[in-house]
């Protein structure tokens, strides 16, 4: 039986993702007063696929943000190494309006950055941008 078969069923059998408890790890990182939660899709009407699910989903200012922890398998956050797949979901992110915050675990192992210390510092980036997108959304509705 082949390598590729025995992954496919371990997957398909599992009843926990296998970067649970990584999940459960990051979304302790995020705090502070956001809503965030795991194994919910997110419709993408303009997408390749019409829908993700992403690793965690969070809310900014009333805007929901994609979270998703990749590994070596999605590249290192390059247009060289990322992979097809890993490609057309942040294309499909960014299509339908969605900033995703991208943690490579080992990208950030090889710059020394702790996932917690990433999150944190993505969250104080990403803050402003959401805020200033909701109160142009709410001028453009006035």
């Amino acid at each position: 039986m082949g390598n590729k078969s025995w992954k496919h069923r371990a997957n398909a059998n599992r009843t926990v993702g296998s970067d649970s408890d990584r999940i459960i790890q990051v979304m302790s990182y995020i705090g502070r007063g956001y809503k965030a939660a795991s194994h919910q899709t997110l419709p993408l009407p303009q997408g390749r696929f019409g829908q993700r699910r992403p690793d965690i989903l969070m809310e900014i200012c009333g805007h929901t943000v994609p979270v998703e922890l990749d590994g070596g398998v999605h590249g290192f956050n390059d247009e060289i190494s990322e992979t097809k797949n890993t490609k057309d979901r942040n294309d499909d992110y960014i299509r339908d309006g969605y900033l995703p915050i991208i943690l490579n675990h080992e990208q950030l192992r090889e710059l020394e950055i702790s996932e917690e210390l990433y999150i944190k510092c993505a969250l104080i980036a990403f803050e402003p941008i959401y805020r200033t997108m909701k109160r142009l959304q709410l001028e453009k509705e006035q």
